[in-house]
């Protein structure tokens, strides 16, 4: 950014409120890290109530030993004993409990039976953070999804811990199976940002999918989501983190073995000018073969191997938040399309028997040839047709995307101040780039990738611009206006008009 003329220089409580501003967006957003630092770099002596509020925030990120450290005064067996009495009591029972105490995680599990609204929120973050660490996800995935009942905002990390617990509990039932991954697809391509921003939703939630040994269910994860954003190309990176073995010669085999038979079938009928009721046959048989496959993804079972031959459907356009895999629609184009290139290759074989005497070829080889040319046509047509679905809905994509842009960057041209918090993704971008001016303001050392002061022109309000990660979209936290300068020390108040205009 362009080189601006410094600021005069903030007070020390100015730049402290600043700082806690900040850091109560983050935390709003569930930016732990981002938001514990803020609060570090605001603490002083006379602040003891932060310390309270970092160790709250190190907890939630499975730092519990760090969090207990800055509450030395609870006595943590008496809390077990009695329950937690203060929001205290309840993050150093919790950093207990993450710790391995096994007492202190029952009485933690205990405390939700008393804790309600904000602090029963602050119960199951803590909850879910400590199974976590304890290993313990079937307790850590009840939390998570308790967490999702309730009025708490939705961020990142909690859709993302819903989203394991979905893939990780899909059940052994197909359908379930499938409806499962879905969902957590879904969830992921609704979030915002989208993958097409910033893809560490997707990512986390497949890591930690994979980190509980389910390998096969995060593999699953991320080509659901592939599929349902379909012109994501940034998605393509995640496919070989999370690598699917499936042995196609044996997805294949059944076409291979039935293929050649059903066309020998039909070549002898022709040669031999059987019953052209076995044409039919060969046509049913070769037809059926093409949908008929063997188990063929190792290690998966019956649900999962249905999940990930339903990826071969193509989900519908996302048209009121709302995907519908159609199968069957997608078979029928398919079949549709094999037939027009069916109907191409039965025209060419036709010319070319016209065109060629018996005395030149056999009648069999010729009827080989025209059988080749049919199914050829087929085949072709088929593959023709999905590339082209592919290709459109790609496309659609694209312009979908290319229509939010606009649309973001021309409702952020005015100022926002004064109704939002934050901005993320390309809402940030543009708000930034459109709006917002640099700002001089002593930033501390933040576990972020970049991050730089900015301000409003209009109603002098700072924001903190920054990027957690090198590949992670924009994220805008409003924070406070600049103080007014105080009246010098002994000069004699306006008298004003007695608040008479």
């Amino acid at each position: 950014m362009p080189d601006q003329p410094p600021a005069p220089a903030s007070t020390l409580e100015d730049h402290q409120e600043l700082l806690l501003s900040w850091a109560s967006t983050a935390n709003t957003l569930d930016e732990f890290p981002l938001a514990e630092q803020l609060l570090a770099a605001a603490e002083t002596e006379e602040t003891p109530g932060i310390a309270l509020h970092r160790a709250r925030l190190l907890a939630y990120q499975g730092r519990h030993a760090e969090a207990l450290a800055l509450l030395p005064d609870i006595d943590v067996k008496g809390v077990v004993s009695r329950g937690p009495e203060t929001v205290a009591d309840l993050v150093a029972l919790a950093a207990t409990a993450g710790l391995g105490d096994d007492a202190a995680l029952a009485a933690l599990v205990r405390a939700g039976t008393v804790v309600r609204g904000p602090i029963g929120i602050t119960h199951l973050y803590l909850l879910g953070a400590a199974a976590e660490s304890r290993g313990r996800f079937d307790l850590a995935d009840a939390a998570w999804q308790e967490l999702g009942r309730t009025d708490a905002p939705r961020t990142q990390l909690s859709v993302g811990r819903l989203v394991v617990a979905r893939v990780a509990g899909r059940g052994d039932e197909a359908q379930e199976a499938f409806a499962a991954v879905l969902d957590a697809g879904q969830a992921v391509i609704r979030e915002w940002p989208t993958p097409d921003d910033d893809l560490w939703l997707a990512r986390d939630s497949a890591d930690r999918v994979a980190a509980r040994g389910d390998a096969l269910g995060a593999a699953l994860l991320v080509r659901m989501v592939s599929r349902l954003a379909p012109g994501t190309t940034a998605l393509a990176a995640l496919l070989p983190e999370h690598p699917l073995h499936v042995r196609r010669l044996r997805y294949w085999l059944v076409p291979i073995l039935v293929w050649p038979l059903a066309l020998a079938l039909a070549v002898v009928t022709v040669a031999m000018m059987w019953h052209p009721a076995l044409l039919l046959l060969a046509a049913v048989l070769m037809l059926g073969a093409t949908f008929v496959r063997l188990p063929s993804v190792v290690g998966a079972s019956d649900a999962d191997e249905h999940v990930w031959r339903s990826l071969g459907a193509a989900p519908a356009e996302l048209e009121n938040n709302h995907v519908a895999f159609r199968r069957g629609a997608t078979r029928f184009a398919l079949v549709g399309t094999g037939l027009v290139g069916a109907g191409v290759g039965t025209v060419a074989g036709g010319l070319l028997m016209e065109s060629t005497t018996v005395d030149e070829a056999q009648p069999t080889a010729m009827a080989l040839v025209w059988m080749l040319l049919v199914v050829a046509g087929a085949v072709g047509g088929a593959v023709l047709g999905w590339r082209l679905r592919l290709r459109m809905r790609a496309r659609v994509h694209a312009e979908r995307r290319a229509a939010d842009l606009a649309r973001e960057a021309a409702a952020l041209k005015d100022c926002r101040c004064w109704k939002q918090s934050s901005l993320r993704s390309i809402s940030a971008d543009a708000y930034e780039r459109q709006h917002l001016q640099p700002a001089t303001v002593d930033l501390p050392a933040l576990p972020v990738h970049e991050a730089h002061a900015l301000e409003c022109p209009l109603t002098g309000v700072r924001w903190l611009s920054t990027r957690t990660r090198p590949d992670a979209a924009g994220l805008l936290l409003r924070g406070t206006s600049p103080r007014p300068p105080e009246e010098e020390q002994g000069a004699e108040p306006d008298q004003g008009t007695g608040m008479y205009l």
